[in-house]
């Protein structure tokens, strides 16, 4: 029996075709739905999709289905101990690594203040372009950037 899922949130109808295609892809890895159905739950068509996270997508059996991983661009807000700092991700898993963050950082700066999110991310760093960043998990930190109001961005860059 599977757990419940909560509801999607739905997309901006302001989004690119762009975010919409990354969109289908998100949908066709977390619920295992073919091209079409992640499409159409995106709103987009899977010609638009693969125009953009193409080779996301492989042929399987007459039915397109999303890869585990990818090396799609993505322009991202990373936290980083001096502050935000924008750098291009080209991995999926980074990019994975990179939005666990910013959630753990939701969960502790929101009630109820939850920072068990941040503690089981301690210590982790992510390689991007060749640089390693280490992921802001103090929460004396955390406070300090917060007043400074480092933390009021967006994840993805526009």
């Amino acid at each position: 029996m599977s757990s419940p899922r909560r509801p999607r949130k739905p997309l901006d109808p302001a989004s690119s075709s762009r975010e919409r295609a990354l969109d289908a892809l998100a949908v066709a890895r977390r619920e295992g739905y073919s091209l079409r159905r992640a499409s159409d739950l995106a709103r987009t068509d899977p010609r638009t999709v693969r125009r953009y996270v193409g080779s996301a997508f492989v042929k399987s059996g007459g039915r397109w289905r999303a890869t585990h991983r990818d090396r799609l661009a993505r322009e991202m807000t990373l936290l980083t101990p001096g502050g935000p700092v924008q750098v291009v991700v080209r991995d999926s898993r980074t990019a994975s690594a990179i939005a666990a963050h910013r959630v753990a950082l939701t969960a502790y700066l929101e009630p109820p203040f939850d920072d068990s999110r941040l503690k089981v991310l301690k210590r982790k760093r992510v390689r991007v372009s060749g640089e390693d960043y280490e992921l802001v998990t103090d929460p004396i930190r955390i406070d300090r950037l917060g007043k400074g109001g480092e933390l009021d961005y967006d994840i993805y860059v526009r």
